[in-house]
């Protein structure tokens, strides 16, 4: 089986018109699939439905499963490639629209509830207050493991103080 390759550009992070704050991508690949060293204008959220893919930036290799995902901040230089029968999402986020949660590439935990949250939003039907109830959800549900922080509490409260967290609660709040 021949593997596809996908070219990509290179965007420097900034602002981009996108139709909501948090959109969504899913693609089920029928051949090996690779992608070249390419970056986005917004922040990122690659996680599986099914299957394992990975992610290369620099010189570290990444695996994204159903379980764990990976936050790559807008702008970063990144490859990628997917077996066939692994059934890639991911999540996009407006830049502008929050604070990355970390500067660097980082794994997530895809929770049960961040994965209802996230496959909610892939219903284009959705009501505007729907979605907006949703992304402030996934905005609050959505941090790095607790071995990738990198604050130095004792014990580690892990984000709790994070100002990427403390900003998104006022938003949550208004809702």
């Amino acid at each position: 089986m021949a593997r596809v390759t996908r070219t990509l550009p290179a965007l420097a992070a900034g602002p981009v018109e996108m139709p909501f704050a948090i959109v969504s991508w899913s693609e089920d690949f029928a051949h090996d699939t690779a992608w070249n060293e390419h970056s986005h204008p917004f922040h990122e959220l690659l996680w599986n439905e099914r299957g394992a893919s990975t992610a290369v930036v620099g010189a570290r290799v990444w695996t994204v499963t159903p379980t764990l995902g990976l936050w790559m901040p807008a702008g970063t230089l990144h490859s990628g490639l997917a077996v066939a029968g692994t059934w890639c999402r991911a999540n996009f986020f407006g830049f502008g629209t929050m604070t990355s949660i970390s500067p660097t590439p980082v794994g997530v935990e895809i929770t049960p509830l961040l994965r209802l949250l996230l496959e909610r939003l892939a219903d284009t039907e959705l009501s505007s207050h729907s979605r907006a109830v949703t992304e402030a959800m996934v905005l609050d549900v959505l941090t790095p493991p607790r071995a990738s922080c990198s604050c130095t509490c004792r014990p580690p409260t892990c984000c709790a103080r994070s100002p990427t967290r403390s900003a998104r609660i006022p938003a949550i709040r208004a809702l």
